[in-house]
């Protein structure tokens, strides 16, 4: 049976019609990826200049006086992010304000492309702000015996494979030393991720953010998954 051959303006407008179909698509991927880029910027990092928002990365671990009910700052981190596209960059700075941290201190900037992270590894683990204990090491009664609310988490993201495909730069400063010993510089790879939070809720709701930027960068997970 012979077949029969679709004229050439048939041809072109059934391309045309597919270009459009994945333009749209693309589009659309896109607007999603740069509103999901949006909320976690307006939610996660502080905005005191316009909203006053203070964000929800200032995050620490507090003692706690129980007779006098109050808490005091023993260790705390300011966590932030920026992106440019999918290449996504976070800095964890010392709150000063933190007692442990008025000798010694370091910061850290940890760099990342989103299309390296495995988006089947992120994972949310909560903390309690008193003590910094890791709430999922203890029992009910435990965290009763020792106080622990359990208010805070923690997002860990891994690359595929567990490759060491993110770049860290860190600082550690003496502030009792003098001369350049006083200050420390490295620079490491590594093969994971974190965002610190102050509301266990508002965590759960930026993992399921990040997970989708993740799977509309391209992340996948590894051959070795």
């Amino acid at each position: 049976m012979r077949k029969m051959k679709l004229p050439s303006i048939v041809k072109t407008r059934t391309i045309c019609i597919t270009a459009a179909f994945f333009l749209i698509l693309g589009c659309k991927e896109n607007h999603q990826l740069i509103d999901d880029f949006a909320w976690m910027n307006n939610t996660y990092n502080p905005h005191k200049e316009i909203s006053g928002a203070r964000g929800h990365g200032a995050t620490g671990w507090y003692s706690h006086n129980v007779k006098e009910n109050t808490e005091l700052l023993e260790f705390g981190t300011i966590e932030t992010f920026s992106n440019e596209g999918c290449k996504f960059s976070i800095r964890n700075e010392p709150d000063m304000a933190a007692r442990l941290l008025h000798e010694i201190h370091s910061d850290s900037m940890s760099s990342v492309d989103l299309h390296d992270i495995d988006p089947n590894s992120i994972t949310v683990k909560t903390f309690s702000h008193y003590g910094g204990f890791a709430c999922d090491q203890h029992s009910q009664n435990e965290r009763n015996k020792m106080n622990m609310n359990c208010d805070h988490a923690e997002m860990v993201a891994v690359t595929r494979n567990a490759e060491p495909l993110v770049s860290v730069e860190s600082h550690t400063i003496w502030e009792k030393m003098v001369g350049k010993d006083h200050v420390a510089h490295g620079k490491e790879k590594a093969s994971k991720i974190d965002f610190e939070f102050d509301d266990i809720d508002y965590a759960n709701k930026f993992t399921n953010v990040f997970r989708d930027a993740v799977k509309l960068c391209g992340g996948t997970t590894g051959a070795g998954n």
